[in-house]
């Protein structure tokens, strides 16, 4: 009776453990996830850039002078035939008239010249027809001969001297036109060094330029060298973010004496508005691959990278391995098409979690990888 009362306790008992073990709920974790897909992104070369111009300018003034006037300031942009600066007038006004003056007296001295030379060629004429037939003698065609040689060199006088009255007349006239400085290019003044009132010397830079076309230095090994080529793509990330597409326009083939890289130059023609010495993030895209592609912030690392997928209603923890970047995607070893990638909520699962996909996104879409 004893040994039956026990039994029956024992039985009531594992009863109880069974009922209770039955009414534990199993909590679920609630999930995003994305079907994986191959896709094609390109394969590129990632550098960093220097910014440089392709034009730098600098004005100055062929003659020296007292400035008059500064017509722009550092930071402005100028357009091609905008005035620049000028230099005091006064006295290059009044030298040019003056060699104007002396350039119509030299051109009159030689018109008297010519005038009194073709009178004596002439007479020189009608003395070797006189005396061919005796009509005059020797000694007095030999007086016309004599004046006429002397006409001859006097003219050649008037006519050097006219010359040089008439240079200096135009280099007078270019000294005016030369007091006033005009861009030949459109860009952004760099520096003004002088200011209104100051002596400049003959070709002391006054104003500097840079134009509006920018060049980007970058340093490329000599294995990464190999891959491009003029007129090749590169893809500009400028300070602010924003991407630009621009064009390989220069490889040098000398290598830099101390980083031993070799300077590949990228042109963009509206940079006008970067830094000279910022520093870009330049990519250089070689070719298209085709993988599985995973948006960078969904990856996760312990030591080791990897991701959660869903394998029935648990997650799995899959390690995989980075194989190259684009943007914000990288391309992955070791997923395969259509599994099932956790995109939001991993940051509660652990290996072997039950879960619950509340929403299935399209590849592609930056989920982040928690909520």
């Amino acid at each position: 009776m004893k040994k039956l009362a026990i039994i029956t306790l024992i039985i009531a008992l594992l009863t109880g453990c069974t009922a209770n073990r039955a009414t534990v709920d199993v909590k679920e974790k609630s999930v995003k996830t994305m079907l994986l897909q191959e896709a094609v992104y390109p394969e590129q070369l990632q550098y960093l850039g220097i910014v440089h111009s392709d034009e730098i300018k600098k004005y100055a003034f062929i003659n020296g002078g007292v400035i008059d006037q500064i017509a722009v300031a550092v930071g402005d942009r100028v357009a091609a035939d905008q005035l620049l600066a000028t230099l005091q007038t006064e006295k290059l006004s009044l030298s040019a008239d003056s060699a104007t003056a002396q350039q119509r007296a030299a051109q009159l001295d030689y018109a008297k010249a010519k005038q009194q030379y073709d009178y004596l060629q002439d007479l020189l004429a009608d003395n070797a027809s006189l005396l061919a037939v005796g009509a005059i003698s020797q000694q007095q065609y030999d007086e016309v001969k004599l004046k006429r040689d002397i006409a001859q060199k006097e003219l050649s006088q008037a006519a050097a001297h006219s010359e040089q009255a008439r240079l200096q007349s135009e280099y007078r006239d270019d000294t005016v036109d030369d007091a006033s400085l005009l861009s030949d290019i459109a860009g952004t003044v760099l520096a003004v060094n002088y200011e209104a009132g100051e002596v400049v010397a003959p070709g002391y830079p006054v104003i500097v330029l840079r134009g509006d076309v920018s060049t980007i230095h970058v340093g490329v090994t000599a294995d990464d060298v190999k891959k491009l080529n003029l007129g090749g793509e590169a893809q500009l990330t400028l300070p602010n973010g924003q991407l630009k597409s621009a064009q390989i326009s220069r490889i040098h083939m000398l290598p830099d004496s101390g980083s031993r890289t070799y300077t590949v130059e990228v042109t963009l023609s509206d940079g006008d508005d970067l830094l000279l010495g910022e520093t870009i993030d330049v990519a250089f895209p070689i070719a298209q691959q085709r993988g599985i592609w995973l948006p960078i912030a969904i990856v996760l690392n312990d030591g080791l990278d990897y991701v959660y997928i869903v394998e029935g209603d648990r997650a799995k923890r899959v390690d995989i391995t980075l194989q190259m970047i684009y943007r914000d995607k990288v391309m992955v070893s070791g997923l395969q098409p259509n599994d099932q990638l956790v995109v939001a909520g991993v940051q509660s699962l652990s290996p072997g979690y039950r879960v619950k996909v509340v929403e299935q996104v399209e590849q592609g879409a930056t989920e982040a990888a928690d909520e």
